[in-house]
């Protein structure tokens, strides 16, 4: 065992570990470098392999054992240091990369990565660039793994023994006993005392003093008070019996144990004079370590004969927001520009029900007047935009981060009883039928969102499926080919309450036709019973909607369409990130993955209009939408048009893009150059990134050469069309960037912007021979580009 001792970190590594079961103060984290262990803990083994990580918390007795040959970094977290920190009387970490598969674990391992790429220089002493990894691994385990009580992570009886641990651990300094134990956990003493040492390997009273020496340990090592004080403010009867407690334990009194200075002994194991193990970590620079990411050229191939229809979802459906919103010509003179340049078919109106639309009076089971929802309808059909109703009660905010808003609005409860929700539901679908005729809103779709955290349906209590079966039966009683499902839930969200809700449903005759779902980098976490938001790496869209298909695919559902009715890569209206070519990439990445396994997506939302608060007086204010409340396009815009530009056949998907074919000799590529982000992005709130730092957020800037391939063409001469936004050229950004940041711009500056604010264009000619076109394009850092490619 090799390794460097810090006051609040200690660091060790090990060839072929082997420790029987054993527990410390400490925290330690257990990262798997190269072949695998077992650790055992709570009469239960968990098996590591390369690049798993997982956190033993304080006092947990445990072991660890290789599993053939492995080296393993062992990291130890003072835990004393880990409470001045936090300001916190209980710490718990949830970390185990082999029961939960979770991308949250990647930022992990980078930083992890950075970490053993600095051990691997200087093993044997700690340097400035070491000790700032380890307070970055510090940072990220608490801001994602953290919690004060256990979350979902863990069910059952780990549940039951984490919260008595946690309890000793909070009052050890108190005369506990057996007794007062076993009446908190509801058990009879004789059955708690076989309990616990069946769960945590040791009786009662080895456990309690066992806490008690370990906080009593960091007094004798670091002050000079007496033993008695130590042993009365430790939960010891007198000095005695904490003497005789100490020596049991480490083998000397604690008087001896001070004299000597006592370093704890390292654990043993093999000499680690040979690390040639850390030479995968070895790179050039701190910003270019641990990036499986990175790469300069790739080749996208495909054979213009081997081409399959191509459903493209992307681009047919955008939110467009509160139903009240939409009653400002503002916003709709944004709707109707967007609705000529991005041609979607579908807009969702979000709170058609509530009470701002001034429909009833109270509760009265159907609506009295049509007068805003006939402005709002009006307005959308005239567009030939077909809605997707929303019936719903969702809270209305505008989010700085997951946990903070600027403003928030609670969810209403619409309907008192079943009898008034289906009056007013019946009123609405007849009027609409009456204004705008049985042939149009036919195609409309209907979603119906449930609240799953207060568990209600626009304020119903009940079951949801018996609620949507109600709902569903009434309006298909006038509209019987309607579009009708729910509930806007996602696995990230609840995966036991997706789960349930597609078990359920799958057993109903009145089924949906669809299963929605909404697409946000977040998971949520119940602390102390408040429900609190943890981000996740933005890979995580992937991840969820593979949970989703294979729970639906469980309950037979194999075929039943997925629709995501709310699309976006943070929930934060105050991150500029938004505002970036860098988050239009990153869509175009998400679109390019997610195909094939989603039948509708709505990106939400399409103006920034929608984050318009007293706050929001500049030009960009970090908000969702496609377009600024100026009414100039962004890159993620573009993103979502050059998408929907491609040709109705599929050649083939690559690395970075996609290749698509028209009906003759046509070929419509759509690619780009994502970058990943840095790990501090998810560390520090979304809200918390000026403008100048929003553009150095991304683990590298390198521009990315594409060789493209197109194989089966017929001979001759073809023109190549090429459209581009990047930081350089197209971005609202950067172009305001130029201007000086000014405000408040005046009308010619705006119409100058919208005017620059589109993408570059560049025509060029090549020739195809032997069936075959080859060309190479380089495409800089965060650039998105469409390429059109037509014989002469």
């Amino acid at each position: 065992m090799a390794g460097y001792q810090e006051e609040e970190f200690t660091i060790q590594f090990a060839e072929n570990i082997s420790q029987q079961e054993h527990m410390h103060q400490d925290v330690e984290l257990i990262f798997v470098i190269d072949g695998r262990v077992r650790v055992s803990m709570l009469e239960k083994q968990f098996d590591l392999g390369e690049e798993d990580v997982m956190v033993v918390n304080s006092n947990h007795r445990h072991g660890i054992y290789s599993l053939g040959n492995s080296h393993v970094c062992l990291i130890r977290l003072n835990y004393f240091a880990l409470l001045k920190y936090q300001d916190k009387k209980i710490l718990f970490f949830y970390c185990n990369s082999t029961v939960e598969k979770n991308d949250k674990y990647n930022g992990l391992r980078i930083i992890m990565g950075n970490l053993l790429s600095e051990c691997a220089v200087n093993m044997d002493k700690m340097t400035f660039m070491k000790k700032s990894q380890l307070y970055r691994l510090l940072h990220y385990l608490s801001r994602y793994f953290m919690t004060d009580t256990q979350g979902e992570s863990q069910k059952g009886e780990d549940v039951r023994t984490e919260k008595m641990l946690q309890y000793i651990n909070a009052n050890y300094a108190k005369p506990l006993t057996l007794a007062e134990m076993a009446d908190l956990m509801y058990m009879a003493p004789s059955s708690f005392s076989r309990y616990f040492k069946k769960r945590v390997g040791m009786t009662f009273i080895e456990y309690v003093n066992n806490v008690r020496l370990h906080f009593a340990l960091e007094d004798i090592r670091y002050t000079d008070k007496s033993i008695a004080w130590i042993a009365q403010n430790h939960g010891f009867a007198n000095s005695s019996v904490f003497c005789r407690a100490f020596k049991e334990l480490y083998g000397m009194s604690p008087m001896v144990y001070r004299r000597q200075g006592h370093v704890e002994k390292a654990l043993e194991g093999a000499s680690l004079a040979d690390q040639s193990f850390l030479e995968k970590y070895v790179q050039g620079s701190d910003t270019q370590v641990w990036n499986p990411w990175k790469k300069n050229h790739i080749t996208a191939r495909a054979n213009a004969g081997q081409r399959e229809p191509f459903d493209n979802i992307w681009g047919k459906a955008v939110n467009l927001g509160l139903a009240e919103k939409l009653l400002s010509a503002v916003l709709q003179s944004q709707i109707a520009s967007a609705r000529r340049d991005l041609a979607f078919t579908y807009g969702r109106v979000i709170g058609i029900l509530s009470e701002t639309m001034l429909l009833r009076p109270g509760h009265e089971p159907f609506i009295s007047s049509f007068d805003t929802l006939d402005t709002v309808f009006d307005f959308l059909v005239e567009e030939g935009i077909c809605p997707i109703v929303s019936l719903d009660n969702k809270p209305y905010g505008i989010k700085k981060s997951i946990n903070e808003d600027v403003v928030e609005r609670r969810s209403e409860k619409i309907f008192e009883t079943m009898e008034e929700c289906l009056g007013v539901i019946d009123s609405l679908v007849s009027h609409l039928i009456s204004r705008y005729g049985l042939r149009e809103v036919k195609k409309w779709i209907f979603e119906c969102w449930y609240d799953e955290y207060f568990e209600n349906t626009m304020g119903l209590p009940g079951d949801f499926i018996d609620n949507f079966s109600d709902i569903s039966r009434c309006i298909h009683r006038r509209l019987p080919h309607a579009r009708i499902g729910g509930c806007g839930l996602s696995t990230a969200i609840s995966p036991e309450k997706f789960r349930g809700l597609i078990h359920r449903w799958s057993a109903e005759a009145e089924r949906p036709d669809f299963i929605s779902i909404y697409l946000l980098p977040y998971e949520r976490a119940d602390i102390d019973g408040r429900l609190h938001g943890q981000r996740r790496l933005n890979t995580a869209a992937m991840e969820d909607v593979a949970s989703c298909r294979t729970i639906m695919a469980e309950e037979g559902w194999d075929h039943m369409p997925l629709y995501v009715t709310e699309w976006n890569m943070t929930i934060s209206q105050r991150n500029y990130f938004n505002d970036t070519c860098g988050k239009a990439a990153l869509m175009a990445d998400q679109m390019i993955r997610l195909l094939g396994q989603i039948s509708l997506a709505a990106y939400d939302v399409i103006s920034d209009f929608s984050g318009s608060y007293y706050d929001s007086s500049r030009l960009l204010i970090g908000a969702w939408g496609l377009i600024t409340r100026a009414g100039i396009y962004k890159p993620s815009f573009y993103a979502l048009t050059f998408m929907q530009m491609l040709g109705p056949y599929l050649l083939g998907t690559f690395e970075n893009g996609i290749i698509t074919a028209g009906e003759r000799s046509e070929y419509i590529i759509f690619c780009y150059n994502h970058k990943q982000m840095k790990y501090n992005y998810y560390m520090r709130d979304e809200y918390d990134f000026d403008l100048p730092e929003v553009q150095h957020l991304f683990e590298d800037e390198e521009s990315l050469d594409i060789s493209f391939v197109l194989e089966g063409v017929e001979n001759g001469e073809y023109l190549i069309r090429q459209y581009n936004v990047s930081p350089v050229q197209g971005s609202v950004l950067e172009e305001w960037e130029h201007l000086g940041l000014e405000e408040p711009l005046s009308l010619e500056n705006i119409q100058y912007l919208k005017k620059r604010c589109i993408p570059c264009q560049k025509n060029s000619h090549i020739r195809a021979d032997g069936g075959k076109l080859e060309f190479m394009e380089t495409l800089k850092a965060h650039e998105i580009r469409l390429i059109k490619i037509t014989r002469k």
